[in-house]
């Protein structure tokens, strides 16, 4: 991946990253590989991968829960990291947005439901997945 204009040292780090593009990043019991980007494949024959344009207009972002969302924007902040706004309240969640290094948005966020992990009442109680287990 590349990095900010005249940036010299990560401000990210995770456990079991390798480094390199792509990066890939041991996350639970699978991995998150973040591409920079790229010209068309066999697979995606007309798409090329690139930074947005404009970075306040985006089709999609990354989500990531945390346990303490308090804490992390403290911890990122403390490395360098640039978030749009602290951290803000809403119905069910504690959130706010940072951008990469290529300047793509990341919400990082914690669920404040009471009852626990608040899904929306229009999910489907189970995916196909969970059913079949």
């Amino acid at each position: 991946m590349s990095s900010a204009p005249g940036a010299s040292t990560p401000k990210y780090s995770a456990a079991g990253a390798f480094p390199g593009d792509p990066v890939n990043v041991a996350l639970a019991n699978s991995w998150i590989v973040i591409n920079s980007g790229g010209g068309p494949t066999d697979d995606k024959p007309t798409v090329i991968l690139e930074t947005p344009r404009d970075p306040d207009r985006v089709s999609s972002f990354l989500n990531i829960r945390v346990k303490d969302i308090d804490a992390v924007y403290a911890e990122w902040s403390a490395r360098g990291a640039q978030f749009l706004t602290p951290p803000k309240q809403h119905a069910y969640e504690k959130r706010c947005y940072i951008r990469d290094p290529d300047g793509h948005l990341i919400e990082v966020g914690q669920t404040t439901d009471p009852e626990g992990d608040w899904s929306p009442a229009h999910w489907p109680a189970s995916t196909p997945a969970q059913e079949s287990e």
